[in-house]
């Protein structure tokens, strides 16, 4: 029993030493922390370097408050007994629909920056002429001249959309000017049979004047012929222009804008410019601008040297994250687009 258990303590022995020798082993073949390559210090410490540029800087404010088109209403019929509605109250109405029927005379909405003046008939011609001669052009009814007169071909055109609207002269209340999209019948309370009168057809669209809700706050900050962006959802430039006119309606500011193209239907942010450069400066990051306490400032050049090169600059309009700097007149040819400068 006794040369069992010194055999046993014996074999015991021999695991533990082969154990601490096969660790050791494996200790020894695996790198610990202390071995791994340690990070240039020089690369980790370097600062960071951006080049200088040339740009246009403009400082844009957007302006805060549910936005909506201050609608405008235009009466296409006040007078007669109806006798058909295409249209309902409320509804969109689009280019090319008839919008309601009156004594049996119908109205189409045709896309016109404004309506018929006057009643139309062969050989006349004008700026209203054109607009309808677009118009039709637009809905694939009209292929002549938009500067023609007014003639066969309008009324065939006309014809397509409904018969009775070339039957004589075409009024100036047979036509209902509307936008693309976003146009919509007003007419509360009528229907087939109703009698104009107290109550009336009319089609809102769009006007030229954005409301603000923002209890006027935006008339501190917006001015005669500033220019101004409208936004889409997609956060792209919808439309740019001016502003004309501002007032301050309850608690809206309404901006009455000038510009080409068609409004959007639906604004979604709009800013205006505050300051613009008036062309390209150069520009760095504001953080590569040094501050001194004697009230000057500087931006530093890198060098292939030992030592960066410090210049004395102007600053100017900052936007965003973007300043115009001056160099002082010793430093031009030193700073020019693509000098790299150190941001501390």
């Amino acid at each position: 029993m006794r040369t069992r258990l010194v055999a046993l303590t014996a074999a015991a022995a021999g695991l533990v030493v082969g154990s601490a020798v096969t660790l050791g082993i494996a200790l020894a073949q695996s790198p610990g922390t202390g071995d791994t390559e340690r990070p240039d210090e020089a690369a980790v410490s370097a600062p960071m370097t951006v080049p200088v540029t040339s740009q246009v800087l403009v400082d844009s404010e957007t302006l805060s408050g549910a936005l909506a088109w201050a609608d405008a209403a235009t009466v296409v019929a006040s007078d007669g007994v109806v006798t058909s509605m295409p249209v309902s109250d409320g509804s969109e109405v689009v280019p090319g629909a008839l919008v309601v029927v009156v004594n049996d005379r119908p109205v189409v909405a045709l896309h016109m920056r404004f309506g018929l003046w006057r009643d139309l008939v062969d050989g006349d011609s004008g700026a209203d002429v054109v607009e309808l001669h677009t118009a039709l052009s637009e809905l694939g009814l009209y292929g002549g001249d938009p500067q023609a007169p007014f003639d066969g071909s309008t009324r065939a055109a006309l014809a397509q959309i409904d018969a009775r609207l070339a039957d004589g002269p075409l009024t100036s209340a047979s036509v209902a000017a509307v936008d693309t999209s976003g146009s919509t019948l007003s007419a509360p309370g009528v229907g087939v049979g109703s009698r104009l009168g107290e109550s009336t057809v009319s089609v809102l669209r769009h006007s030229d004047r954005l409301a603000v809700s923002d209890s006027g706050l935006a008339a501190e900050l917006v001015v005669p012929g500033q220019e101004i962006e409208i936004y889409d959802a997609a956060g792209e430039a919808a439309w740019r222009g001016t502003v004309s006119q501002i007032e301050v309606d309850a608690s809206r500011t309404l901006l009455t804008l000038t510009g080409d193209g068609e409004l959007p239907a639906e604004p979604t942010s709009v800013s205006v410019t505050v300051e613009s450069t008036p062309g390209e400066v150069l520009a760095v990051p504001r953080a590569a601008i040094v501050p001194h306490p004697d009230g000057t400032s500087t931006v530093t050049i890198t060098s292939d040297g030992p030592d960066d090169v410090p210049v004395l600059v102007t600053v100017g309009l900052c936007a965003r994250d973007l300043c115009e700097v001056t160099p002082e007149t010793s430093a031009e040819a030193a700073l020019v687009p693509g000098t790299a400068v150190l941001v501390p």
